[in-house]
């Protein structure tokens, strides 16, 4: 995890994701470093792989309420609105104690833009 923290202070987001996925291997069942290969995939562009890799950070851990949205938001990126639209509601739907009506909006203004 340490390797992964310093590349991606030093901005070698394509390092990162390589580092990533050699620790999904090694520790397959580790949410979070799902959750850091996809949203280092996603800010190099790679939104198959971001997408794949939300999907099972959600799978290992369904409480994990930033991988829905980051998740909707690779979706978005590539246009998929109906996706997108899955996403967002599934946050809400398991997170609706926590969803106030300003970060509902904007979720879905976001779809729109």
């Amino acid at each position: 995890m340490d390797k992964l923290v310093n590349l991606n202070q030093k901005g070698q987001l394509s390092d990162v994701v390589e580092e990533a996925q050699i620790l999904t291997k090694k520790y397959p069942n580790a949410f979070i470093v799902w959750k850091i290969l996809g949203s280092s995939a996603a800010q190099i562009g790679e939104l198959d792989k971001a997408i794949e890799a939300y999907n099972k950070c959600i799978f290992l851990k369904p409480d994990y309420a930033d991988a829905y949205i980051n998740l909707g938001v690779a979706f978005k990126a590539q246009g998929k609105l109906f996706e997108t639209i899955n996403a967002y509601q599934k946050f809400i739907d398991n997170y609706e104690y926590e969803v106030s009506i300003n970060m509902f909006l904007n979720m879905y203004k976001s779809i729109l833009d």
